[in-house]
């Protein structure tokens, strides 16, 4: 299954071809969700060609950034006027559309962080706004809380979460205005890396037989950006750790230092 990204115009793919492996395969595109999914992906794939639907905001905003999450069988995408959505790729149904922010910022970057054994399915994305212009003034991460009606372990010993029943924004953290020193002095602030770590641990007993659910006993969110300021020869470069676990286990605070 394929997903077009429109950034400008939505190009005639039903015509083209896409080299996969050492095969040609051809794109079969709609320009709407038809209620069929099954039966078309059936006949398309007996074909040897790949459904394409068009993924665009409603407002026809260009996408800023894609980023699939297994765990959740999600695809999260990000606009530029700051909205972010959640696509089922299951279903390919959008279920949740929401705006970070007051001010319209790219939404440039997202990372998944799963806590340990959270008996409520909740997992979280952090979802990163920022101009990454020459003159940028704006950098900001809103923490969103996603819960689920189930969680389980596939046959492939993979979690899937499944059931999405609300996502929320924790909090957010303006890394322009609260975090870098000298602020009326700063010409550029920018966003380097996102990312996270995770830790597992063996979940297979003596016997080989799988006993639960693997969940990380380490999740921890690396924020690593960049501040020019006037009068500075050389940028400054900023480096931000979040431990998921360690915030739950306080009781989840409504904001982190």
């Amino acid at each position: 299954m394929i997903l077009t990204v429109e950034v400008q115009e939505f190009y005639h793919l039903s015509q083209c071809s896409c080299l996969v492996g050492s095969c040609v395969t051809d794109f079969h595109v709609f320009a709407m969700f038809p209620e069929d999914i099954p039966a078309r992906r059936r006949i398309a794939t007996m074909g040897g060609r790949h459904l394409c639907y068009r993924l665009r905001n409603p407002s026809g905003t260009p996408i800023s950034t894609l980023c699939y999450i297994s765990r959740i069988n999600q695809l999260v995408v990000g606009f530029s006027d700051g909205c972010l959505s959640l696509w089922n790729m299951k279903t390919l149904e959008r279920e949740h559309h929401c705006r970070l922010g007051e001010r319209r910022i790219p939404v440039y970057a997202v990372t998944f962080q799963e806590p340990e054994n959270d008996p409520r399915n909740c997992c979280y994305l952090w979802a990163v706004q920022s101009t990454q212009e020459s003159k940028g003034d704006a950098l900001s991460l809103h923490l969103m809380q996603l819960t689920f009606r189930d969680r389980k372990r596939l046959a492939c010993g993979q979690v899937m979460y499944e059931g999405l029943e609300g996502c929320k924004e924790r909090f957010s953290l303006d890394l322009a205005s609260q975090i870098c020193p000298r602020r009326r002095q700063t010409s550029n602030i920018k966003l380097l890396s996102c990312q996270t770590m995770e830790d597992f641990y063996d979940c297979v007993d003596k016997e080989g037989n799988t006993n639960e659910v693997p969940s990380p006993y380490t999740s921890i969110s690396i924020f690593c950006w960049q501040v020019t300021t006037y009068g500075q020869e050389k940028p400054s470069t900023y480096l931000g750790l979040f431990d998921i676990n360690c915030w739950c286990d306080a009781e989840m605070p409504d904001s982190i230092r």
